[in-house]
């Protein structure tokens, strides 16, 4: 360090500007990380609505058959869950194996990650619950007539 010609000031100036370009790279990856995680739940979010709309005939015969809004809403309930808690059961292994084993994260960070996806599918299966209750108590007429307009 103290060799001739030698500027330790400079040496760790760069590391420390190394040390910061980390920081932002590390930091940029976790907004396109996070845009992307958003982008992902708004096309399922989006999938679900729209498939959704493509079942008010379903939904309209139901009716028609002699099923009660209530009735209706338990099919589509189970139908919603059992996709939903597939997802979240595939996704949370996913995170755990992969977090573990594949990016060395610590076994506490893997599991609140889980947890944290597991909140964001579960809020977005008590969301469509509740567009599938709210479409279910339509009348008769109107949700074989939206079917309609759709085809």
């Amino acid at each position: 360090m103290t060799h001739p010609g030698y500027d330790t000031v400079y040496t760790f100036r760069a590391f420390q500007q190394l040390s910061s370009t980390l920081q932002t790279s590390s930091w940029m990856a976790l907004v396109f990380t996070m845009l992307v995680a958003a982008g992902t739940y708004a096309g399922i979010w989006l999938f679900f609505r729209n498939d959704l709309r493509r079942g008010r005939k379903d939904m309209g015969i139901l009716r028609h058959l002699g099923y009660s809004p209530s009735e209706v809403v338990s099919v589509y309930r189970r139908k919603l869950r059992a996709l939903f808690l597939t997802c979240m059961a595939s996704a949370c292994l996913y995170t755990l194996v992969g977090g573990i084993v594949l990016f060395r994260l610590s076994w506490t960070a893997c599991a609140l990650l889980a947890c944290v996806i597991a909140a964001f599918v579960g809020l977005m299966e008590v969301g469509n619950t509740r567009a599938v209750r709210k479409t279910a108590m339509l009348d008769i007429a109107d949700l074989v007539r939206f079917s309609k307009e759709e085809e």
